[in-house]
């Protein structure tokens, strides 16, 4: 679920920077920026912690 809205997300941003319009002007944009980026520290987080484990058991 998580990985399907960062992917949606991430293609949404890429297409509004490749038509040049400026997200961070549109505070909605913004919000949906500031929660794909908690995802992405979530995630990578949850597998750091991961391979930590595996490492240190």
């Amino acid at each position: 679920m998580i990985n399907i809205y960062f992917i949606n997300s991430f293609q949404q941003y890429s297409f509004y920077r490749s038509q040049g319009i400026d997200f961070i002007n549109n505070q909605e944009r913004f919000n949906e920026m500031k929660e794909l980026f908690y995802y992405i520290k979530f995630i990578l987080l949850f597998e750091l912690n991961k391979i930590i484990s595996l490492i240190l058991p």
